[in-house]
């Protein structure tokens, strides 16, 4: 069995990164809707 698995706080932080960068484009798409609405 030569299978690498990673440690389970690398997955952890993965995760963390990937919801971080969903978190900031949803965000950032908040701010552009609002600024289109006070025109």
């Amino acid at each position: 069995m030569t299978i690498y698995t990673l440690p389970p706080f690398l997955y952890f932080l993965f995760l963390i990164g990937y919801f971080y960068t969903f978190l900031h484009k949803f965000i950032e798409f908040i701010y552009f809707y609002k600024n289109i609405k006070d025109i």
